[in-house]
């Protein structure tokens, strides 16, 4: 099954099974078992992101990723996330040869609709919406989004 960003063209592919098609917040969704699920987008080397989506968790436990992404080659260890943390908010982290954190505010409902987005750029603040509103931004600067970047 392909995937389209609609903007970028980071078309991806999914993985794991088959997808099951659910009601979506806006048409459908696809329901992610949270086991063997993913999207796969290919490798990208981005001076600045923004990653957007619409999300029901049907649970909230502490560190369950719902975003990730890995740089390929030298550097896998390079990531960049969107997860629910042990507080029970949405928080954008980064692996960037240490690490970098923005936690939100907004406590997390399980079975509830959220539209958040994530955004971050080279040696810019790392930024956490939900609902529309800016949840968080942070003051340290993010560095450089990939190791080769």
């Amino acid at each position: 099954m392909g995937l389209d960003d609609s903007v970028g063209g980071a078309h991806g592919t999914f993985s794991g099974g088959s997808p099951t098609y659910v009601k979506g917040r806006i048409g459908q969704g696809i329901e992610f078992d949270g086991v063997s699920h993913f999207v796969h987008l290919p490798s990208a080397n981005p001076s600045a992101y923004t990653i957007t989506l619409w999300v029901r968790p049907a649970r909230t436990d502490a560190a369950s990723v719902i975003v990730r992404t890995s740089s390929s080659g030298q550097t896998t260890h390079w990531s960049h996330q969107l997860r629910i943390n042990p507080q029970g908010v949405f928080h954008h982290y980064l692996w960037i040869g240490s690490e970098r954190n923005v936690a939100g505010t907004t406590l997390v409902e399980a079975d509830e609709w959220y539209h958040v987005a994530i955004a971050a750029a080279n040696n810019g603040p790392m930024h956490l919406y939900v609902n529309g509103e800016e949840d968080a931004t942070s003051i340290d600067v993010a560095g450089t989004l990939w190791g080769d970047g």
